[in-house]
């Protein structure tokens, strides 16, 4: 396990670091002890503040590379740091947001459409990132260009709906492809059940309606166009028994549970369809 070792002044923290070799910690901290400041313990350890100044030092390569870039480029800090922060450029619609992810050597590059994530990659050249983001912030070129410009770069299914129109729509069946991968590769007795049941909602065509993800097993509709239902929001969820039953919960604002309909047969019944059919009109949120 790594350590972390952080440098601060009365109560303000002024550099920090991982090092997995913790004699890389004897010269920085003897020299923050004599009086050195952050300039000089930069000198003693490679380790010290290395994805804040990596990030300075790749914004710096890319506004080099583009000096349009430097309207565009601005530093979003991370939740619960006063000091770490990851590298955004963005316009009204489109973002791409460049960070580190735990212990990785080199940064991501994710790229949004109306905060929607589409695709990243990890950043290895700069200069390739600088024309990627202007051909996606400045020229708003479209997700299957950046493909054939740069044949590394896989956009995804989701980017294509966004491209043609049609974003909602793509969440909402991107997260049932999602549910369908859950099924299959879960080691649960009931989880054949779950995924045949998310095929008979498909083949209905409530993918298209529907935002769909998982508690624990138990399978959650929701009209949220984001991932991670907020306690306002109302869902139906669905827990599957090994008889082909299952229990039918209609969640209303505040998480309360409004119905409950045990051991329905794992099937779209008329009742079951108009159920769905009246969420469905609800405000996509």
């Amino acid at each position: 396990m790594p350590y972390w070792i952080g440098f601060q002044n009365a109560n303000m923290l002024v550099a920090e670091g991982w090092t997995a070799h913790d004699n890389t910690m004897y010269r920085p901290i003897a020299a923050w002890l004599h009086g050195a400041d952050r300039a000089e313990l930069y000198t003693h350890g490679e380790f010290i503040d290395r994805e804040i100044r990596a990030l300075g030092d790749l914004e710096a390569k890319l506004i080099e590379h583009d000096h349009a870039l430097s309207a565009i480029l601005t530093h979003d800090l991370q939740p619960f740091s006063k000091r770490a922060y990851d590298l955004v450029a963005q316009n009204p619609t489109r973002s791409c947001r460049i960070k580190f992810y735990g212990h990785n050597q080199q940064p991501d590059a994710h790229f949004l459409w109306d905060d929607c994530p589409l695709f990243q990659f990890p950043v290895t050249q700069s200069a390739d990132l600088a024309v990627m983001l202007r051909r996606w912030l400045i020229d708003l070129a479209a997700p299957s260009a950046l493909e054939q410009e740069f044949p590394w770069l896989s956009v995804g299914k989701l980017a294509r709906y966004y491209e043609v129109g049609q974003g909602i729509e793509g969440e909402f069946i991107v997260s049932w492809d999602r549910m369908a991968v859950f099924y299959t590769n879960f080691d649960w007795p009931m989880a054949p059940i779950g995924h045949c049941f998310v095929g008979i909602l498909r083949d209905a065509g409530y993918d298209r309606l529907f935002r769909a993800g998982q508690s624990l097993v138990t399978l959650i509709l929701s009209r949220s166009r984001r991932h991670n239902l907020r306690m306002e929001q109302a869902s139906i969820s669905f827990f599957f028994h090994a008889d082909a039953t299952m229990n039918v919960t209609l969640n209303t604002i505040g998480g309360r549970k409004e119905h409950v309909f045990y051991r329905l047969p794992v099937a779209l019944t008329p009742t079951l369809r108009q159920m769905l059919d009246h969420f469905a009109r609800q405000a996509i949120d």
